[in-house]
């Protein structure tokens, strides 16, 4: 397993006279991602070897791309391998929560509903198992819950309403304001449903608190007392605390640059994004044509249930919109376990995660089984 850090942070530094900010857009980032990996393989001689890549989160716009590359440039960039064997460009690759298009968003009332679930408070799944109420949801939202909220025109029933609130777990009489809220294009613009939702869904949980926080990378986790860090990032300050000794006394190395342990935030801040001239980066025409090209390439998309950051059902979306799904439904294998943005640090979702990247890895006949819940294609 080689692990690539982004230029500018963990042991990854920009060559002079190149600067670290010169590799901070989607293109450059993607292209020099590309380079190292065929670097890499001529160096230690893996011309031959299955090649699997695998991205999380932001990593659902590199990752695509990168393939594409990988696949379009084909052998070209390839030294003669030793062993005389066929060379493998690339097997396939793993998008963990993955972000695929900038331009979408809005498709985050399954994870809502899962997540009210979870706290008790949803009673819409009665005795479905997690796996058939994700499907109901899915088929909701679909069917009804957007043409609702989408067009002012359509009017919310008196059975609509009282369903939403089953799912949601939001009282009936804030339903209204909820859908209300949903009205107003700027709410959903910038907030999608999540802001109404977790104002309303933490006054529930928490009836007599005036503070409500939820992580937002993992909605099971929330506090209803005032907070004085953020709860998205509480971890942060400890993984920080503990790489810098890490780095000096376990491997004798020094950033020439002591921000570069914050390097990843400070790109997030500092990014471009610009891919193909489009400042809505989306990857999944990137991950069709790789597919296009290359026959034997297969995808796994994992996701958590009560990820807010990148939300299960939207990738499922972005890909049918992008002409993925359903035309590559036999190489694209969608699974979703209990969890946040980070699914496996929940041990049982570990536990099952492991197993199906196993089957993943073993090639197309362990996975012909796996399929993608039709409910996700529109």
């Amino acid at each position: 397993m080689v692990f690539v850090d982004i230029v500018g942070s963990g042991f990854s530094e920009a060559i002079k006279p190149h600067k670290n900010k010169d590799w901070w857009n989607t293109d450059s980032d993607a292209k020099i991602f590309s380079d190292f990996i065929t670097a890499y393989i001529n160096c230690y001689k893996r011309q031959s070897s299955p090649k699997y890549l695998y991205g999380e989160s932001y990593s659902g716009i590199r990752t695509p791309i990168v393939a594409d590359l990988l696949v379009k440039a084909g052998t070209s960039r390839y030294e003669p391998d030793p062993s005389g064997k066929p060379a493998i460009v690339l097997s396939g690759f793993t998008l963990q929560s993955p972000a695929l298009d900038y331009n979408s968003g809005g498709n985050d009332l399954p994870t809502f509903g899962l997540t009210a679930d979870y706290y008790g408070k949803g009673a819409a799944r009665g005795i479905m198992s997690e796996t058939d109420y994700a499907n109901y949801l899915r088929d909701f939202t679909t069917k009804q819950y957007k043409p609702v909220v989408d067009d002012n025109s359509t009017p919310a029933s008196d059975e609509f309403k009282i369903t939403l609130g089953s799912i949601t777990g939001v009282p009936l009489l804030k339903i209204e304001s909820f859908l209300n809220s949903m009205k107003d294009d700027f709410v959903r613009f910038f907030f999608g449903t999540a802001f109404p939702f977790k104002a309303l869904f933490g006054k529930t949980l928490y009836p007599y608190s005036s503070h409500v926080s939820f992580n937002d990378y993992d909605l099971r986790m929330s506090k209803g007392i005032e907070l004085n860090y953020s709860i998205n990032s509480y971890e942060n300050a400890g993984f920080y605390g503990a790489i810098k000794p890490y780095l000096l006394e376990q491997f004798n190395y020094q950033n020439l640059d002591a921000t570069q342990l914050y390097g990843t935030d400070v790109a997030f801040y500092s990014w471009t994004h610009n891919h193909n001239g489009d400042r809505g980066d989306t990857s999944v025409p990137d991950l069709v044509e790789a597919l296009t090209l290359s026959p034997e390439l297969r995808v796994m998309v994992v996701h958590g249930y009560h990820d807010d950051i990148c939300t299960f059902f939207q990738s499922e979306i972005d890909l049918a919109d992008g002409g993925a799904l359903p035309l590559f439904a036999n190489r694209i294998s969608v699974k979703d376990y209990d969890g946040g943005h980070m699914s496996y640090t929940d041990t049982k979702s570990h536990i099952a995660m492991s197993l199906d990247l196993h089957d993943f890895y073993q090639g197309p006949k362990a996975t012909a089984s796996l399929t993608t819940p039709s409910a996700a294609v529109r």
